[in-house]
């Protein structure tokens, strides 16, 4: 069974679950998606691939599922778009609109 990680600990794997945090608003506009973080007041604007990494951040999903789907949508190469999920899941763990758990 998956246990909650903090938002700050830890490296992501392919194998680790990540999903939206709860204590977020999020907001569909024409070309972006508007990020509201409640608990610190901050709102960050994402679209283009980075839009499509948060919707499928809306059910529970692992690294390694998001990466495939984005490397099969986009026919990126995988090495590449690995890495780019990777920082962009850090960078949402790191302002808290993410939570992490492990399969541990």
């Amino acid at each position: 069974m998956p246990s909650p990680t903090s938002p700050l600990s830890g490296s992501l794997s392919r194998e680790s679950v990540v999903v939206a945090s709860r204590d977020n608003l999020a907001s569909d506009l024409p070309d972006e998606t508007i990020l509201l973080n409640l608990p610190r007041g901050r709102y960050f604007g994402v679209n283009g691939v980075a839009r499509e990494i948060w919707r499928l951040l809306q059910q529970p999903t692992t690294v390694g599922d998001i990466a495939d789907a984005i490397t099969a949508k986009y026919e990126a190469p995988a090495e590449q778009v690995e890495r780019d999920v990777h920082a962009f899941l850090d960078e949402l763990r790191s302002n808290e609109l993410i939570t992490v758990s492990t399969t541990d």
